[in-house]
């Protein structure tokens, strides 16, 4: 199934990175901020110094839209929470039920945890070894993996009700996401498409809220 590579190799819209990276260049310039500040510098020094930091152009005044991890849970039309931030810390992801198609599909969407990433990565590895597999292919293919994973439910229903396990009775990871896929590889091309981007745009925004929860949640 050829898949359109949006995004790089997660299938996550360069505007989100973009936010991403400029909300970590923001905490990095918090932090110096901070260390440079002397605790017995005289009040009206201080208070100069910021009137001049204030005249330093801004992305709201010199009319650039800002993304943050509130606009991108805005847009998906879901909140996080006190409780996601537990859950995150807890038990390794947050769920959330999420409009794909308006009017036409909710698909409950998960953060992955690390094991289910090199899970991701181990599948891709043997796949490569096996297969001659252009970048292009092997980031599309990367993309449906973690989707393999993001993604349980679709329209109310789940995607794997009989979960493979292994010997020892846990989950079969590499088997669970090989028999996710075949469901997927069935759907259509724009379809999925639109699942890897908005599953993306839910990873980028958590990751931006556990980076700087002060932004977002007030017991931070």
């Amino acid at each position: 199934m050829q898949l359109n590579n949006r995004g790089g190799s997660m299938g996550i819209p360069e505007e989100l990175i973009k936010a991403q990276e400029k909300q970590k260049l923001k905490n990095a310039a918090k932090d110096k901020v901070v260390k440079e500040v002397d605790p017995f510098e005289d009040d009206e020094e201080t208070t100069a110094k910021d009137s001049t930091q204030n005249d330093t152009p801004t992305q709201e005044k010199d009319g650039y839209e800002k993304v943050g991890a509130e606009d991108i849970l805005e847009r998906l039309g879901i909140e996080f929470t006190e409780e996601d931030m537990q859950a995150m810390i807890y038990k390794g992801c947050v769920e959330k039920d999420i409009v794909v198609i308006k009017g036409h599909l909710v698909a409950k969407m998960r953060t992955l945890t690390e094991e289910e990433y090199r899970t991701v990565d181990s599948l891709l590895t043997e796949e490569a070894k096996e297969k001659n597999m252009s970048v292009n292919g092997y980031n599309a293919r990367k993309s449906v993996l973690i989707l393999c994973f993001g993604v349980t439910h679709l329209a109310g229903k789940e995607i794997s009700k009989k979960k493979p396990a292994t010997e020892d009775g846990q989950v079969d990871l590499e088997a669970l996401a090989l028999q996710r896929a075949q469901v997927f590889a069935k759907m259509g091309g724009a379809v999925v498409d639109k699942l890897i981007e908005t599953h993306g745009a839910l990873s980028v925004a958590v990751n931006m809220v556990v980076r700087d929860p002060e932004s977002l949640l007030k017991n931070s």
